[in-house]
């Protein structure tokens, strides 16, 4: 469990492992959507926060590993799992 995600990098190097020695581990990975700042390269390619960019590495790396590996039994797939504004009422008590 990675509370700091940023990148995604612990969900990358859990599925390298997996491949590499048959395991199953799992991973769950946790970021704010904290913004991407207007002048950095991510944003420039289309990524409006952070949470964005992990998901794409994610992606890259799973097509990555199969192609590298396609004899290996594994699975890329993943959720994601987004959190809603309260719909409770401020009550100053």
């Amino acid at each position: 469990m990675d509370f700091f995600s940023g990148s995604a990098s612990t969900a990358h190097a859990v599925m390298e492992l997996n491949v590499a020695d048959g395991g199953k581990r799992k991973y769950i990975m946790v970021q704010i959507p904290e913004i991407v700042e207007e002048d950095t390269p991510a944003k420039k390619a289309g990524y409006p926060n952070i949470c964005e960019i992990g998901k794409e590495r994610i992606r890259r790396a799973a097509k990555k590993i199969a192609e590298e590996h396609p004899d290996a039994k594994f699975y890329g797939g993943f959720r994601v799992l987004k959190l809603d504004d309260t719909n409770m009422k401020y009550v100053y008590y």
